[in-house]
């Protein structure tokens, strides 16, 4: 009896001590396995709120101007939508470009205003889809404010994930998806 005494006594000790010795920055991953939908009220759309007030009190463009104006800049070879590679928020060399023309075009008319809307492909999880259409529409909005002074306040971010999805179900269709949409107002 005393030897099955002392074991379990050791056992016991050691775990006490070990709760002694408990890192308190450590810290745990509790999966769940019930899916979290970190979309208030069933939203299909997450829209970036950051510069929203200055944006909404901006004297809007007159819509014959706008549309003139737009229709010059689509006649002129600029095309309104910038595409990405799978999974990612990066933009090419080549997009730099495409994106300055846009800075030019808003530096020429400083009424117009623009919305970015960040699109994913449909793989991945919705919230991570949503994630990164926002973080595709914020590095165009980055890059744009490079080029452009003075046009942060015009320009307002979306992300639909992959909720505006353009084409079908393979991967010949889903770069179509994976896009940052540059929406005049």
């Amino acid at each position: 009896m005393q030897n099955l005494k002392t074991p379990i006594t050791l056992l016991l000790l050691s775990i006490s001590l070990s709760a002694c010795f408990v890192d308190k920055n450590a810290a745990a991953i509790i999966e769940d396995q019930k899916p979290i939908d970190a979309i208030i009220g069933g939203q299909s759309s997450f829209e970036w709120k950051q510069n929203q007030d200055s944006f909404s009190k901006l004297p809007a463009m007159p819509e014959q101007q706008r549309q003139a104006a737009v229709a010059q800049l689509a006649t002129s070879g600029v095309d309104s939508v910038l595409y990405f590679d799978y999974d990612t928020a990066k933009i090419s060399p080549a997009a730099i470009s495409f994106i300055n023309k846009h800075a030019q075009f808003m530096r020429k008319y400083p009424a117009i205003r623009l919305r970015l809307e960040g699109h994913t492909d449909p793989r991945g999880t919705r919230d991570y889809n949503l994630a990164l259409g926002e973080n595709r529409a914020l590095v165009v909005k980055s890059a744009m404010e490079k080029s452009g002074k003075n046009i942060a306040n015009k320009i307002q971010i979306i992300s639909y994930g992959e909720e505006k999805s353009q084409s079908g179900t393979d991967e010949s269709n889903y770069n179509r998806d994976r896009r940052v949409q540059f929406i005049y107002k």
